[in-house]
């Protein structure tokens, strides 16, 4: 995470309303009314402590507990929203006025950072926290229920394995800062090229994208598939009925929280982080519904449950350094790359791969080298993307087409075209041996 520079404070004056001036009574109680909720508390109104984040309430709630044992006189306001919406509402202004944002995004607090949306480096006092704090770690793999017949893959290669063809889901990495950065660490560690090999190659396996993280483990328990790629976090609060597995090289998360610029809660704020850092209340993370890996390094140990195959600490070895710079500057890049590549495709790319799968069985491997190239191959470069990014700057969007510009369209509209013709060329291709194959 960047260092956080002091910055200074912007107050402006509100122009004095004219005497003459006249507004119709209900219209002024109207107006007084949004001003409060926009405004946060007046001088005289009990304080409030507000946070924004894109963790479940099952995750926050013994949390909060806490802070309303501990201080009974602030109670919470706390908004559960998804990691693209929350950062949305913060760059607009936090025209609410929450006092925290609290997620496990690393690229998010990067972009927030950059657009100068947290308070100064002293803000909390030379003893305190700084304005962004790592308070956890988790970690992305993928889960299945306890009672599934099939065998746990255990690695990121056995995912790709024909025997999963219909029964894995993930979420769409546009709507999932969580699934973001579950294509982005792939991407980093593999690189550019075999990374998107890597995710091309698994929707073959695909059942379905779900619209959201959550829908993953909801899936599971309804037996919609088989096999979800996900985190630690929203399968361990399930660990009854839902077996996890970790990923290696495991891909870490780390859950931040920020002190942000236009709150009106700022000692309670820093109080809250103080609290979230502390031994006893780091504790808390080993609770079956709050589990993630403790940043306090004498809490690691006993951080996973014990059918885990790995200690926190075997995890935390095998990571790899992931770069928030990196994935903040092209993360609208990937997200788009992928609902072109994949989310308007899926049906098409399952279609292709089981015609792969039942030409592999007629065919020698060789015969078959460049229609699995088609297949896996991304017409995109990663020094085309990279350019992309540093020219448009777009950041992050719930949607991968709102907001686009004419320029931004047109250069979504050209990748889409590359990607359509690789697709005709790998139909015709897989045609032209399949007309060859003895009936």
């Amino acid at each position: 995470m960047p260092q956080f520079f002091r910055r200074k404070s912007n107050n402006v004056k509100r122009p004095r309303r004219s005497p003459n001036f006249m507004v119709p009574r209900l219209y002024l109680v109207w107006i007084l009314a949004v001003g409060l909720l926009i405004c946060g508390p007046a001088r005289g109104q009990a304080e409030r402590l507000r946070i924004l984040t894109s963790f479940s309430p099952e995750i926050t709630s013994s949390f909060e507990s806490l802070w309303a044992q501990e201080h009974s006189s602030i109670p919470t306001d706390i908004l559960s929203k998804n990691t693209v919406s929350a950062i949305e509402e913060i760059q607009r202004g936090n025209a609410r006025s929450f006092d925290l944002f609290w997620s496990s995004s690393p690229e998010a607090f990067v972009m927030l950072n950059r657009q100068g949306a947290f308070v100064a480096e002293d803000n909390c006092g030379p003893d305190g926290p700084v304005p962004v704090e790592v308070i956890a770690i988790s970690s992305i793999g993928w889960a299945q229920r306890r009672d599934s017949m099939i065998m746990m893959p255990n690695t990121w290669d056995d995912l790709l394995h024909p025997i999963h063809r219909g029964k894995i889901a993930m979420a769409r990495p546009a709507r999932s800062g969580s699934v973001h950065f579950i294509i982005e660490s792939l991407l980093q560690d593999r690189g550019w090229h075999a990374g998107w090999s890597y995710v091309l190659g698994l929707t073959g396996n695909l059942s379905t994208l779900t619209a959201r993280s959550l829908g993953v483990i909801d899936g599971l328990a309804n037996e919609r598939f088989d096999i979800g790629i996900t985190t630690d976090v929203l399968t361990r609060s399930r660990s009854s009925e839902i077996l996890f597995r970790y990923g290696q090289p495991a891909y870490l998360m780390q859950a931040h929280i920020g002190i942000l610029k236009g709150g009106q809660s700022v000692d309670a704020a820093c109080e809250f982080v103080r609290m979230l850092l502390s031994q006893d209340d780091q504790s808390q993370l080993l609770k079956p519904n709050t589990t993630q890996i403790p940043i306090d390094a004498s809490l690691r140990s006993i951080a996973l449950s014990d059918d885990a195959p790995t200690t926190a600490e075997q995890i935390i070895e095998a990571r790899i350094d992931f770069d928030a710079e990196v994935s903040a500057d092209r993360y609208w890049i990937v997200n788009s790359i992928f609902d072109l590549a994949i989310s308007d495709h899926l049906d098409q790319r399952r279609t292709q791969w089981q015609r792969y799968d039942r030409l592999k069985i007629l065919l020698p491997e060789q015969d078959l080298t460049e229609i699995y190239n088609l297949l896996t191959d991304l017409p995109i470069s990663e020094r085309d993307a990279a350019e992309t990014a540093l020219r448009f700057r777009a950041g992050l969007r719930p949607d991968t087409t709102q907001s686009m510009t004419p320029t931004e369209r047109l250069v979504l509209d050209s990748w889409r075209d590359r990607l359509i013709t690789q697709l005709e060329a790998t139909d015709a291709a897989l045609s032209a041996l399949e007309e060859d194959v003895p009936r």
